[in-house]
């Protein structure tokens, strides 16, 4: 009678945990996606590597989200993209940091690029986002020489 009243116990246990539905995600309508306004740098902005310590990239703060992604691509379609985390808002990168990001788009030393930037929530959410231009002059090479370099 006992093994009974346990077998049966377990079994009701089994049946509701398989009975639980699984968490959904919510989902959102083309309409209801979340609006993000990028503030700074603002849309045709030039800024010149050499000139400033940092600079500062600042954006719509939504509800419940604490990680974003900064996006650049050399077309406003934001084809070919290239992205880095963005814990902050704003997210201030220093200047030698981003002469390095955007040397992987194939930009030279002192050379001037235009270039397109976005803001999107870290992982698969969908979000609507504006999309600003912005032209870097890339910092000067800095050639140590090699006396210079050995005696480290």
């Amino acid at each position: 009678m006992k093994k009974s009243f346990i077998l049966t116990a377990c079994f009701a246990l089994v049946a509701f945990a398989a009975c639980e539905k699984p968490y959904e995600y919510p989902t959102y309508e083309e309409e209801e996606l979340p609006a993000l306004e990028l503030f700074s740098p603002a849309a045709d902005t030039t800024i010149e590597l050499d000139s400033v310590d940092e600079v500062v990239f600042a954006w719509t703060d939504l509800e419940d989200v604490n990680s974003y992604k900064i996006i650049f691509s050399l077309s406003e379609d934001m084809s070919n993209p290239k992205e880095f985390a963005a814990p902050n808002n704003p997210m201030r990168v220093k200047s030698s940091t981003m002469d390095e990001f955007i040397a992987q788009f194939g930009l030279a030393y002192e050379a001037t690029g235009t270039f397109y930037w976005s803001v999107a929530i870290w992982g698969n959410r969908e979000t609507e986002a504006g999309v600003n231009k912005i032209t870097f002059k890339r910092k000067k090479e800095v050639i140590i020489p090699y006396e210079e370099r050995i005696a480290e």
